[in-house]
């Protein structure tokens, strides 16, 4: 039940941010399949970004686990903080394998895709079971596993497609790795702190959450290249963009 319970709490964000991003990248790289050099700029654009948006989650929610699962389930449920902490270091891994799925979808290479998909569930059944002579941490560790050699299987079919080197493709995701590592040293010295003082878990999460999201802000607007890196910033200018037309369209007597 703990364990259950800890992989439901890590699948939240990235259950909904895969459902969303399938949404939008199967029809975008399924438009344009026939133009290499197009289908390429997506794939490595959309991988940063993913790396940037999950990366420093799962490392935030890492060091927060003990006050987002008493908040969550209550403190009878500690036993879950430890692979919880563990699944979340998989975020990335869990989400970031959807790009290389929509890429192999628009591009017919369903069957490519479908024993990288069974692997992946023998993986996941292996390692839970290899795992269990360490616990529900193990059970964790073992799961990790089977993510992340699921992600660099599905990033191999992709790269393969795409004709993008491994090189190229680590290269794009090092700004999520940046700015993960400030989030992780601000975000545990803040908790460290937070947790001497005896506050409530509620006041401890929400001065985590502050302390990651407000460094976080901060360091991509001093550092954008080291924080966000190119693919990041055309994304931040993108979003920036839609802004005004968005408050246009929401404000009292906008267009409905």
């Amino acid at each position: 039940m703990n364990y259950t319970r800890a992989y439901q709490l890590m699948q939240v964000p990235t259950r909904l941010l895969g459902d969303v991003l399938d949404k939008v990248l199967f029809p975008t790289m399924a438009r344009v399949q026939d133009d290499s050099r197009r289908l390429t700029a997506a794939f490595l654009q959309g991988t940063a970004v993913l790396a940037l948006m999950t990366l420093p989650v799962g490392v935030v929610a890492a060091v927060l686990g003990p006050e987002l699962v008493s908040v969550a389930f209550g403190s009878r449920w500690a036993g879950l903080v430890a692979p919880f902490q563990v699944l979340s270091l998989g975020m990335m891994f869990r989400t970031c394998y959807r790009m290389s799925d929509s890429l192999s979808r628009a591009t017919g290479k369903v069957y490519r895709r479908a024993w990288r998909q069974t692997l992946f569930a023998v993986l996941v059944f292996v390692g839970a079971l290899a795992g269990q002579t360490r616990g529900l941490v193990g059970v964790a560790w073992g799961v990790l596993l089977a993510f992340f050699i699921n992600y660099l299987s599905m990033a191999q079919l992709s790269l393969s497609i795409t004709g993008v080197s491994w090189g190229r493709f680590i290269q794009v995701q090092l700004p999520a790795v940046r700015l993960s590592l400030v989030l992780w040293a601000l975000t545990t010295a803040t908790m460290l702190g937070m947790r001497r003082t005896g506050l409530p878990p509620a006041a401890g999460l929400a001065a985590g959450v502050l302390m990651a999201v407000g460094s976080g802000l901060v360091v991509a607007w001093v550092a954008p290249i080291f924080a966000l890196g190119p693919d990041g910033i055309r994304a931040r200018d993108m979003l920036l963009g839609f802004l005004p037309a968005l408050r246009k369209r929401f404000a009292p007597g906008g267009a409905s």
